[in-house]
């Protein structure tokens, strides 16, 4: 039996080694039911669908290409708007840069780089993405 709680590992070497396919299947399986039940916890399906996406790509550029398609392909299945999922994946990058940005500005108070990393923003971002921002309670 496994002692609970799991005692601290010393060490990044005392970690368990991950296992990519088993943590696939595990998401496979939660796949099937986000979003169709009323749980007591809400789950931002955008940010779990780019999540899922992201995730998706970065096991294809590493290697794995049919695990990747095992995973865009139910994924696909599950949610078949391709341009609402991409959107919401280039959505979520977005987000998480912008946040950076914001971040870096209260920390550095250089404005000039954070108005020209907004400018790159707004020339390099879809423009539902911007309309999303401004609309968040839409």
């Amino acid at each position: 039996m496994e002692e609970f709680p799991p005692k601290a590992a010393n060490s990044i070497l005392e970690q368990p080694a991950a296992n990519l396919e088993s943590d696939v299947s595990v998401i496979l399986r939660q796949l099937k039911s986000i979003g169709l039940t009323n749980d007591n916890y809400e789950v931002d399906l955008a940010k779990t669908k780019a999540q899922i996406f992201i995730l998706a790509a970065q096991i294809y550029q590493h290697g794995d290409t049919a695990l990747a398609n095992k995973l865009a392909a139910q994924l696909l299945v599950r949610f078949p708007d391709k341009k609402e999922l991409f959107t919401a994946a280039v959505s979520f990058l977005a987000r998480e840069a912008y946040n950076q940005a914001t971040d870096a500005v209260l920390k550095s108070g250089d404005w000039k780089e954070y108005a020209a990393r907004l400018d790159y923003f707004l020339k390099n971002t879809p423009e539902e993405w911007w309309s999303a921002m401004t609309c968040n309670a839409c």
